[in-house]
Formats: C-alpha cells, sequence, structure tokens
C-alpha cells in the first residue's frame, strides 16, 4: 500500500531539489466495485487472456445470482435479482473476485489515459535518464501529476491546463466505463517556485487558482471545480499525510492519536505482561511506524510521542517506572 506514497515522495523531492513545478491530482472512484458493467469486466479480461468459459460462467452467476437481506431479525423472504427492466450492475463489494476484475479494467483505462495525457516527464541532471509518469492507483485512489520539467521558465498556466485536460480524460474514461469520480473527494496540488531578490526558493501559494482545474459531469450542465490545496496543506492518502512542502505537523499529529490511542487501550485493560509484550510488537507498532518510511518528522519529535504513549504498554510489561529506556530497548 505504500508504493503510491513512496513515488509521491519521490516527486515532491525531485520538485525541491530541482526547483521545478508540478501539479499532482488525487482522484477518488465513486462506488467502485458496485459501477462495475460485467460486459465491459469479461471484455477487460479477454484481453489479458482470460478463457471466454470462465467470462461466460461469472456472467452467467451474475444474471442469474438471487439477493435476499439479512438482519438481526434473520433472513428475508422476499428476494431481488438482475432483470433486463430492473438490471443489477457491479460485481459486489463483498466479492473475492471484485478486486482483481477493477484491477484488469483499471489497467486498461490505464493505457488509454497514457496514450493521449501530457503526464509529467523526469530527466537526470545530465539528461541521460528520462521517466514519463501518468496514472498511478491503488484500488479506487488514482492519482496523476503533469509538469514542464525541461522548461527552465515553468508557467502555473500552463500546468494547470495540461492538468484540466488530464483530469476530463481520466473522467471521461471512468464514465465510458461505468464508473464515475467522487468530485468532493477529489482535490490537487501546485508546487510553483519564485525567487526571492537574494536568489531563495520560495513555494508559492497561488490562492486565485482555487477553481482553475474544472471537469465535465455528463449529469451536470456546469463543470465542478477540483479542490486546490496549498502546498503547505497536508493531503491524507493511505494512512500518510503528504504535501509539497516539508511540513510533518499533520503526520505528526496523526502518529501521535495513533500512538496514545493504542496505549489508552493498555491502560484502560488489565493484559498479563506477556500479552502486552505480545500487544506491543504486533499491533502498536505495525500501527504507529507504518507511515515511517515516508516521513520527514525530526527524531525529537518522535521521541516526545514515544515517551508520553510507551508509559503504560512498559507498566503492563512488568518494568518500573525508573528504568531508563536505553536499557529496556537494550540488546537482550
Amino acid at each position: 500500500a505504500l508504493t503510491p506514497i513512496f513515488l509521491e515522495e519521490l516527486q515532491w523531492e525531485t520538485t525541491r531539489a530541482s526547483r521545478r513545478s508540478l501539479l499532482r491530482m488525487d482522484f477518488d472512484a465513486s462506488s467502485c466495485y458496485d459501477r462495475i458493467i460485467p460486459s465491459i469486466a469479461s471484455l477487460a479480461a479477454r484481453s489479458f487472456g482470460q478463457h471466454q468459459a470462465l467470462c461466460f460462467i461469472h456472467a452467467t452467476f451474475l444474471r442469474q445470482a438471487k439477493y435476499f437481506l439479512k438482519t438481526k431479525l434473520g433472513l428475508s423472504d422476499e428476494e431481488f435479482s438482475h432483470c433486463p427492466l430492473h438490471p443489477i450492475y457491479g460485481t459486489g463489494q463483498g466479492s473475492a473476485n471484485s478486486p482483481v476484475i477493477w484491477v484488469l479494467i483499471s489497467s486498461r483505462l490505464f493505457d488509454a489515459h497514457a496514450a493521449r495525457a501530457y503526464g509529467a516527464t523526469f530527466f537526470s541532471p545530465d539528461r541521460s535518464l528520462q521517466l514519463q509518469m501518468f496514472m498511478i492507483g491503488f484500488v479506487d485512489d488514482s492519482n496523476a501529476c503533469v509538469n514542464d520539467f525541461a522548461n527552465p521558465n515553468q508557467s502555473p498556466t500552463v500546468l494547470l491546463q495540461r492538468a484540466t485536460a488530464d483530469a476530463q480524460l481520466w473522467n471521461d474514461l471512468l464514465c465510458c466505463s461505468g464508473g464515475a469520480l467522487e468530485i468532493p473527494k477529489c482535490a490537487y496540488h501546485l508546487a510553483h517556485y519564485d525567487f526571492s531578490a537574494a536568489g531563495a526558493p520560495v513555494l508559492k501559494t497561488l490562492p486565485l487558482q482555487q477553481d482553475a482545474v474544472k471537469i465535465r459531469e455528463p449529469s451536470k450542465l456546469d463543470p465542478t471545480s477540483l479542490k486546490y490545496l496549498s502546498p503547505y496543506v497536508a493531503r491524507k492518502t493511505l494512512g500518510c499525510s503528504k504535501s509539497p512542502s516539508t511540513n510533518f505537523k499533520a503526520s505528526l499529529q496523526h502518529i501521535a492519536s495513533i500512538a496514545k490511542g493504542k496505549s489508552e487501550a493498555v491502560l484502560k485493560n488489565f493484559i498479563s505482561a506477556e500479552s502486552a509484550h505480545r500487544y506491543y510488537y504486533s499491533v502498536f507498532l505495525p500501527s504507529v511506524t507504518y507511515s515511517f518510511p515516508t516521513n520527514t518528522i525530526p527524531e525529537r519529535h518522535l521521541r516526545k510521542v514515544q515517551n508520553e504513549s510507551i508509559r503504560p504498554i512498559l507498566n503492563r510489561m512488568g518494568y518500573a517506572r525508573s528504568i531508563p529506556h536505553a536499557i529496556v530497548y537494550g540488546p537482550q
């Protein structure tokens, strides 16, 4: 799950090192699995070599499946199923094959988007290496970026125009496949550098560009604007808070909140030393350190969070409050 976050961090780090502009858009698909059209799913699967008999079995199952409602009162006597007058689309949110089907469909959509989109191009300092990036996705969360890396005199207006074209293209591709964007959850960051009289780089905030990237939806007459985020405002994606600047406050607050909650869970419940030890390594550490590989939080801030949250867990393990942490965390 951290792979898209690693790529995002590399994009922002390249932007900060080169002082070149970059516009990055985050998209969220609305009701991803429920909007899958089975016939398009079969076509996507056939394009990857799946046997037609498997596609036929899957389509027949969806057409003949009968659905019941299950509540605390029991299973309903009435049922509903697919019919020409009231078709049921989607492959089901809880279906085991829905993730694979969406991978097949989104892969073809990504290929179609890359064939027509501007995308972003990155060069090595000596121009010997070149990398083009288009859509990057993780299930229903996807992102795209545009830049003008080869041009030293970059214009935010050009990037906004390219971003609008790429965003509209992705929206149209999703609509053609039966999907749609959850516009209120979509946003974009624009990193653009200006220089002071002394030559110091300044990451500019462009408040007048809030309605610059607009998407036309088939069901609406007027275009809808994507939300503009300041480069100093972090956006949470896949459990990590990222922004073009090196501002780590949002990430630190999120980590501190998780650590506090996990620590209070131990404090409010009596558990043995062995259980506390198992909880620390299997629950506390993975949840707190999940975003560490993509963060740039100074050690002193993390130590403060640790000192405030680790005490109840150590007490449950049997350690006294006076024992130095250097001994607790030392080699066995």
